[in-house]
């Protein structure tokens, strides 16, 4: 009965530690990364879960032109990754788990950046200082010399000198309008003639200035001596010499200033009025005759 309950117990045991291994390597096999399996005792993995973080080992980086591969830091062994996939654990341990786990990689990779930093600056400190060169491995600096080729001789002030005459002015030829001698002659003629002053003709014919022509005589019959005066047609010489020219002006202005519309109406509208003065000054002069002629002498 004793060796048969022995055998059991013996039995019994490496059963027990059996399962007990089976379900080791079943809760490491549900944990991430591969280094997870190797893991033999409860006391191993307290320990490589209390180890500390050493921030001040920077990771293998082959190049600074890669990405930094986060493969090194998911093969360490962290109690986060087994806890966080345990069933038996409530809602706010698998929160704080997760916040833990998310902190830890962030410092990490912080550090990882920091050294990339440092490691580049210092790279380039190190190109710059290997290829300065000093003053002394150069030489003492050589003397500026002066190109003859990009210099001018300025010469004598003589030559420097130019003539305003010969900067001829190269604008294209003007719009300006160029007087016609023979219309001006034509114009100049005709309105000579319109004032009554004395003009010579486009033949050559030479005219005197229009004067009053002398008085009547006794012997006539409407003795226009005695009731016009010398003063009175003197005066209306002038006023017909001043309306021919008025007239003369208008005519020139509908023919050649049509872009002078409000002058020439103004012109139209000054020749009306004095047309009607010249008819009222020639009622007036004919009842004068006439009282004139009836009153005995």
């Amino acid at each position: 009965m004793s060796s048969g309950s022995g055998s059991d117990c013996e039995v019994d045991t490496s059963t027990l530690k059996s399962l007990v291994e089976n379900e080791r390597q079943r809760r490491a096999a549900r944990c991430e990364g591969p280094s997870h399996l190797h893991l033999t005792s409860d006391a191993a993995l307290d320990s490589s879960c209390q180890e500390p973080i050493q921030t001040d080992k920077a990771p293998n980086i082959a190049s600074t032109d890669d990405e930094i591969d986060d493969s090194d830091h998911d093969r360490d062994f962290n109690l986060a990754d087994c806890e966080l996939n345990s069933s038996d654990s409530d809602d706010a341990t698998l929160a704080e788990i997760k916040r833990r786990h998310r902190r830890r990689k962030i410092s990490s990779r912080s550090a990882a950046l920091d050294f990339l930093s440092i490691a580049s600056t210092s790279t380039a400190v190190e190109i710059v200082s290997s290829n300065a060169v000093t003053e002394a491995e150069v030489g003492s600096p050589s003397q500026p010399v002066e190109s003859t080729e990009n210099s001018v001789d300025p010469g004598p002030d003589e030559d420097l000198v130019h003539n305003t005459e010969d900067n001829v002015d190269n604008r294209g030829r003007s719009r300006k309008r160029v007087r016609n001698e023979d219309q001006w002659k034509k114009n100049l003629i005709r309105s000579r003639r319109n004032a009554g002053e004395s003009y010579v003709s486009e033949t050559g014919k030479s005219f005197k200035a229009r004067a009053l022509p002398p008085p009547c005589g006794p012997v006539c019959p409407r003795k226009c001596t005695a009731l016009i005066s010398e003063e009175e047609r003197r005066k209306e010489k002038e006023f017909s010499n001043g309306t021919i020219a008025l007239v003369f002006a208008c005519e020139n202005l509908h023919k050649h200033r049509a872009r002078a519309i409000e002058e020439a109406r103004e012109l139209e509208a000054a020749l009306y009025a004095k047309r009607q003065e010249i008819a009222k000054y020639e009622e007036e002069i004919a009842e004068y005759r006439t009282l004139k002629a009836l009153l005995p002498v």
